[in-house]
């Protein structure tokens, strides 16, 4: 089985000069976690999730205590995000690498990537790193689930 079988090809995105408030927004809206970042030519420059929003909003804390529970004031949260909601994602979001398949990858690759990586959705891109599609972990899940043979050993 290919990614090609099991990505879904309508994906939002947002750009750099996107405002996280946005994000957030688009997120909500298509019910999904994170949403790739694309530049002008829709080639993939970055992913944003929740989790990154949540951690720029609180920079360097929540990495140090891996849990929100002892943060001082619930406020300080609400604050801080009220204050960078507006500003442009190549403000506010730290550089990391995005991991990506092509869509003749398979789908064990793909699955092998998401679990060692501990990602919730990888990014499909064509040869020119523009973006074609997503793969989802629960998509992946019920593709394998639905569809996988044993005997295959092309995945």
């Amino acid at each position: 089985m290919k990614v090609r079988e099991i990505m879904t090809r309508d994906v939002t995105s947002v750009g750099l000069n996107d405002t996280l408030e946005r994000v957030v927004e688009t997120c909500a809206h298509h019910k999904r976690e994170g949403v790739p970042i694309v530049d002008d030519d829709n080639r993939v420059v970055g992913f944003i999730s929740a989790k990154d929003i949540m951690s720029a909003s609180l920079p360097g804390y929540l990495e140090m205590l891996q849990s929100t529970s002892f943060i001082p004031d619930t406020n300080t949260l609400v604050r801080n995000l009220t204050t960078i909601r507006s500003k442009p994602l190549k403000d506010v979001l730290r550089t990391k690498r995005v991991i990506k398949v092509k869509e003749d990858d398979t789908a064990l690759y793909a699955a092998d990537l998401i679990i060692k990586n501990g990602i919730n959705s990888l990014i499909v891109v064509d040869e020119q790193d523009r973006l074609i599609g997503i793969v989802s972990r629960v998509e992946l899940l019920l593709a394998l689930l639905e569809g996988f043979d044993p005997k295959d050993k092309n995945g």
